[in-house]
Order: structure tokens, then sequence, then C-alpha cells
């Protein structure tokens, strides 16, 4: 019952870090600081009154690993120095899981129990990391009508995954109703579906055949049929969007009007003497490597050699002693006068998300990797 007055609490809170956030793409240090020293402090009054230390322990102890987790990810070029106050912050509020409906009596159920470690801070931040997925597409859908050839592009390949959805969405509920129809168990599915994706020829036509055979055999299958349908067309958009947004927000900007904080959309690396721009990350070219056993071209492709002046992988942004490289060499036109610098999405209002899923699931991840 103790962590019922911080939840709501870090909630206040977390709602206008959202918003300062996104008004102002920052949040005030005297908001983390407040929020630190009100949960180091509420913790302590709590110790004493109910005359057990582990209180206030358990508080410093999930400061000092929310201090240190975060400090890492800042050093690593992960997150920007304003994240690290943050959950630092969140930390000493919550030093575990408020878990709210489980505090209610709601969702008392054992995977969905909070436990006795001073981990909430880790849970949030990969509930927070997932948060960004919807919110990142979300903002791709906002700016995608200002760019007419990305929107095109986009339009192409929704068609074409609707219509492969349909389709598949056909296979998945005609090999179910094939498989019950000869009391075979359901797992074998999973095979038929692999060799389905591999053929091209009769592909379509097979499908049609195993779904008018469901539709013959089970009353739910026009519901299946739509309902997969939907999830596989809303999946695609979700993590086509999210990929959209690297395009969607980045912009081309002189680097005479680059400023400390921005945060680069290319790595800039000289090798032998020479200025270049790194090649960016593609997952296709990684699977391609792979799938060549081109493991030494992989190695360089993920890590290249000579040395980086300004990281597009730094959250942090240009500091000073990059900026003013940056500049020398476009002045003395060893590199391009214009680079493409990315907008950053505001971070916190994805924390807030992160914040209530955590609250609503408990300590779920935890307990499903070591108690199932």
């Amino acid at each position: 019952m103790l962590q019922i007055p911080f939840f709501f609490i870090s909630l206040f809170f977390l709602f206008i870090a959202s918003y300062t956030d996104l008004k102002q793409r920052i949040v005030p240090d005297k908001l983390n600081y407040g929020m630190l020293l009100l949960g180091l402090a509420g913790h302590a009054i709590a110790a004493v009154y109910f005359a057990d230390a582990m209180i206030l322990v358990f508080c410093i102890a999930s400061t000092a690993i929310a201090f240190g987790f975060s400090y890492l990810l800042w050093k690593l070029g992960v997150w920007a120095g304003g994240d690290v106050k943050l959950f630092a912050a969140l930390g000493a509020l919550n030093p575990v899981n408020p878990n709210i409906l489980a505090a209610a009596g709601l969702l008392n159920i054992g995977i969905f129990e909070s436990v006795t470690l001073p981990i909430f801070s880790i849970n949030l931040f990969i509930f927070s990391v997932i948060a960004m997925l919807p919110y990142g597409a979300i903002i791709s859908a906002q700016r995608i009508g200002k760019k007419p050839a990305v929107r095109k592009e986009f339009l192409n390949d929704f068609k074409k995954k609707f219509f492969s959805s349909i389709d598949f969405a056909m296979a998945v509920v005609g090999f179910a109703a094939v498989l019950n129809y000869f009391q075979i168990s359901i797992l074998f599915e999973l095979p038929l579906l692999v060799i389905y994706g591999f053929l091209k020829r009769y592909r379509i036509i097979l499908a049609v055949i195993v779904f008018g055979f469901a539709l013959s055999q089970e009353i739910n299958t026009v519901f299946w049929f739509v309902f997969l349908v939907a999830f596989f067309t809303g999946f695609f958009l979700l993590f086509k969007l999210y990929a959209l947004s690297k395009v969607l927000m980045r912009k081309k900007i002189g680097v005479e009007r680059l400023e400390e904080g921005m945060i680069l959309a290319e790595t800039i690396m000289e090798r032998n003497g020479e200025f270049e721009k790194a090649r960016e990350f593609e997952i296709k070219k990684v699977i391609n490597y792979l799938k060549h056993n081109k493991m030494q071209e992989l190695q360089d492709y993920l890590k290249p050699k000579g040395r980086v002046i300004a990281s597009s992988a730094h959250a942090r942004g240009l500091i000073k002693e990059e900026l003013e490289e940056l500049k020398k060499l476009a002045k003395e036109k060893k590199i391009s006068n214009a680079l493409d610098i990315r907008e950053s999405a505001p971070f916190v209002p994805a924390v807030l998300i992160g914040y209530i899923i955590v609250n609503l699931v408990g300590d779920f991840l935890w307990n499903a990797v070591f108690l199932l």
C-alpha cells in the first residue's frame, strides 16, 4: 500500500514532464530534482514511521540502479543527459513496482505480481522503448502527408501487404480447419505455413481451396479471417510507419547552422586521411551478408575502421568539440557544407505510456523469465 501514493505522485509529475518535453523539448532540472528529493524524503519518513529501515535502503538502492543503468546508456550515446535525471528520480519514487491494479485487488495473479527487488527502473526502460513503437508510428502518420514521394511509396507497399495479408489469412484459417478435420495437432500448421510462404505459383489457388473448406466446416471462419487480416495489416502499418519515422524526421542543414545537442542523421568518419560518411545501417544488408556467409564484410559494415568524428548513434547530440571540428572541415571543403540532422521525438511521453503499462502488467517480464 505504501507505493500507491508514490504512483499518483509519479503519474502527476510524468504528465507535467511530458507536456514540457512536447512543448519545449526539455524537462526542467527543478522538476527532476524535485521528484528525486520527494522520493528520498518520502521513503525516509516512511522508514521512520513504520520502523523499517529497509524502506529507505530499497529507495536508495533503486535510485542508484536507475542512475547507474541510465548513466551507462548515456555514456554509450543511447540517451540524453536529461533522461538520466528523470529515471533516477523515478527510481527514487518507485523502488519497486507500484503495480496499482494488484494493489487494488483487480489483477492479483502470480505472473503479474511485483517482485521485492529494486528493479523498477529497468522494467520501465523496457516498456518505454516498446511504447516508442506506436509513438513513432503516430508521428510518422502526422508527417507523411508533407512528403508526397514517401507517401506514394508507403501506399504502394500498403496495397501489396494488404492483399498478401488476405491470402495469408485464408491460408492460416484454412490449414487450421484441415488439421482439425483430420484430428491432427495444430502444431503442424507452422511448418505448413512455412512451406506455403515459399510457394510462388498456385499459392493463391491453394489458399482459396483450404479457405473454402474452412467455410464449409467452421461457423467462425469469417470472423477469424477478418480478425487476421486486420491484425496482419495493423502489424505492418505499425512497423512500417515507425521505420519511416527515421526518414520523415530528418532534414538537411548547413554546417554553419549546426548547434550543440543537434543529432546527426549520418556518421562522419576519417579513414586513411579521407573524410567520408559511414554507410547507414540497414537490416537487409546484414541479412544479405549472413546469407552469403560474408562475415568479414559484415564486421566491416557494423564496425567500420577509422576515426569517428561525429556519430548518428549519439542521442546526446553534438558536443562542442565535434561541432568545432565539423565546421573546420566544412570550411576547408573536406566535408559537405550541408549535413542531415535527425529531429528526435520527445521521449518522456513514451516513458509515461511505459509507466502506465508497467503498472498494468506488474513485473510480468521478470516473472515470465524466472518463474515460468
